[in-house]
């Protein structure tokens, strides 16, 4: 007879993530062996004492074959729970406890498995984002299952923000908007990424967020009331905004969606519609011929918006290139205005 050393690392991180899930006063319901089809425990979580209503499906790994300390990453071998994990019940999380580093770092397994069709092992990377510690499980792991704001401070909000790890600056940027959007920082920071980040990489959250500020219909309020001087503050920040950084704004539509509301581009036009100069940047782009026909495509539309039946005499130049320009034309002649929402 022999007990494995396996079996003793896996019931080490069974017990990890037990001591915290009851430390912060939730439920642990370990799953037995014999009954586990993939599924090592159900997290059922309560707040002030109170039943949530709110439960999660775990399934936990433990030990260094589980961690690449190389990469940096976890990994989590899905052989044949792909179906079973996919079509549970419950939100499916995987937890791997990296001894070494006393930390669990999480991963939603039905949203990696949805991103990721037919995987053989989830990959995901450590971060300070989905670390489970003590701390973390209950300022950031149970504040975003539940959907409350997570108990993150003004200067670590920053720090996740401007970290070069997708994961942690999307959560940085979730918190600064929820939690700090009456403080002047909040609106540097989110008007610097916006000057300094490339299209490819960039974090479409800033531009729902900054839209905030001029308003649209199609937006929805989340945490306090905003402050009128602070949103007065971000305003005169955005009217201020350079033509390179409107013209990447326009860039950061996505063509196949347009300019419909709930779109990205719904977004965009609302900031581009608080800049100073913003009519006479489209025209700008409209004339320029060593842009993308697309950029100018979107600026003739933006600028027919604007200006109505007024835009038809710059706008007419590129019907030669454009089906699409000579189509906001003709509904400029008939109906003297170009409207997106309607």
């Amino acid at each position: 007879m022999q007990y494995k050393q396996t079996n003793v690392t896996s019931k080490n991180g069974i017990n990890y993530i037990r001591s915290i899930v009851e430390a912060t006063s939730c439920l642990f319901h370990k799953i037995e062996q014999e009954n586990d089809l993939g599924i090592d425990c159900i997290i059922e979580f309560t707040k002030d004492e109170k039943p949530m209503h709110k439960s999660i499906a775990g399934q936990i790994k433990s030990g260094e074959s589980y961690y690449d300390v190389n990469s940096n990453q976890c990994k989590i071998p899905v052989n044949s729970h792909y179906e079973y994990w996919k079509n549970y019940p419950l939100p499916v999380y995987g937890f791997v406890v990296v001894p070494q580093l006393e930390k669990a770092y999480y991963v939603n397994i039905k949203n990696y498995l949805e991103n990721n069709k037919e995987v053989k092992t989830i990959k995901y990377e450590c971060t300070r984002a989905n670390t489970i510690d003590l701390k973390s499980f209950r300022d950031i792991f149970i504040p975003g299952i539940l959907g409350d704001i997570p108990l993150i401070d003004l200067t670590l909000a920053i720090s996740f923000f401007e970290s070069s790890k997708p994961q942690e600056s999307y959560l940085g940027a979730k918190v600064l908007f929820r939690k700090y959007k009456n403080q002047k920082i909040t609106w540097d920071k989110f008007l610097d990424y916006l000057e300094n980040n490339s299209i490819p990489d960039f974090n479409l959250n800033i531009i729902y967020f900054l839209a905030h500020i001029p308003w649209h219909a199609d937006l929805y309020h989340y945490g306090e009331e905003q402050n009128q001087d602070i949103r007065n503050y971000a305003r005169e920040k955005i009217q201020k905004l350079n033509k390179v950084t409107v013209l990447k704004l326009i860039n950061l539509i996505d063509l196949d969606e347009g300019i419909v509301r709930g779109s990205i581009g719904q977004s965009v036009e609302a900031i581009l519609s608080a800049v100073n100069e913003i009519e006479n940047y489209l025209i700008d782009f409209v004339k320029d011929q060593s842009l993308q026909l697309e950029t100018r495509e979107v600026s003739c539309a933006i600028l027919a918006y604007y200006q109505g039946e007024n835009s038809i005499e710059v706008i007419e130049k590129l019907t030669s290139e454009s089906v699409i320009v000579e189509e906001i034309i003709n509904f400029l002649k008939e109906y003297k205005s170009f409207n997106f929402y309607q």
